[in-house]
């Protein structure tokens, strides 16, 4: 009888416990599946792409290579404009669950890019290796129904009149080459995407939805 008192004690604490402590609620609103990513997709519409060359300290930023001494880098930049027509909002308002954006190009492209600069910038691996260059995005994190938001995405290509003193990527492309590397760019695939889960792909060139 002890024994069984004492045991029936304990069971008592542990229930005690567990409804004092209860497990944390589930975030319901955590992960999405590739059905809901569909199902958001189907309503995204490309309307805009542009994109140039620049070397634009106002688009793309710069490089701090000495003291008082800053690099701008010659990058491709790309502004597009998408719309969100369902009637449900595409994003969230968290650092890893907002909508992203990348750029899948097409021979032509890689090739042209090859030519030019040496290397496939859409490709963030590629870029690791090379001093100062790099990517950037902007956006809004979130659309809601019916509304339409700008996207930016910039890739530098190199810095003009840099050394190897000065630690910074040259920009290995002449003007000519670059001129035509400009009539490839819209080259390739628009991505969309959402918590990794593919939302849609736009051909740039069209802005027709590629299905899936």
């Amino acid at each position: 009888m002890k024994k069984r008192y004492i045991f029936a004690l304990l069971a008592l604490f542990l229930l005690t416990t567990a409804c004092q402590n209860p497990s944390p609620p589930v975030d319901k609103t955590s992960g999405l599946s590739k059905k809901e990513a569909r199902e958001l997709g189907n309503h995204l519409e490309l309307v805009k792409v542009d994109v140039s060359i620049v070397t634009d300290k106002r688009l793309v930023g710069s490089t701090i290579i000495t003291e008082g001494k800053e690099l701008v880098p010659t990058s491709l930049y790309y502004e597009i404009d998408l719309k969100n027509t369902g009637k449900k909002r595409v994003g969230k308002e968290h650092p890893d669950k907002g909508i992203e954006m990348e750029i899948q190009p097409h021979i032509p492209l890689k090739n042209a890019l090859e030519e030019s600069v040496g290397f496939n910038v859409f490709n963030p691996d590629d870029n690791q290796d090379r001093s100062g260059l790099g990517y950037g995005f902007s956006s809004p994190s979130i659309l809601e129904y019916n509304e339409q938001g700008n996207f930016t995405l910039n890739y530098d290509l190199g810095f003009k009149g840099s050394t190897n003193k000065e630690q910074a990527s040259p920009l290995k492309a002449s003007d000519q080459q670059l001129k035509k590397l400009e009539l490839q760019l819209l080259d390739g695939v628009l991505v969309v995407k959402q918590e990794k889960q593919v939302l849609a792909k736009f051909d740039m060139k069209t802005k027709k939805r590629i299905e899936k």
